[in-house]
């Protein structure tokens, strides 16, 4: 599967405004941003209600970070938008 660029990037902007990693980001999210995070999260991304475990997963996996899923709730919405949207 695909996923177009648009997506991924929509996608990196909103974990980059998320910013889960904190002050620390510039030295351990590496030179493309939320990149492979954002693909890893588009990819698995099966229904609405799975996001925000999918966000927390992924996120706490790249960053050895404890991330809440309440604190993912919002970003999690934020995506699933920009998946279920136009699929071009």
């Amino acid at each position: 599967m695909s996923i177009p660029e648009h997506k991924i990037e929509s996608v990196m902007s909103i974990l980059s405004s998320w910013n889960p990693v904190g002050a620390s980001a510039a030295g351990v999210v590496g030179s493309d941003g939320y990149r492979t995070e954002a693909i890893d999260i588009l990819a698995d991304i099966s229904s609405e209600r799975t996001t925000a475990k999918i966000v927390q997963q992924v996120i706490s996996e790249a960053f050895n970070i404890d991330v809440s899923i309440q604190d993912c709730q919002m970003p999690a919405r934020e995506i699933w938008r920009v998946h279920a949207g136009p699929r071009n």
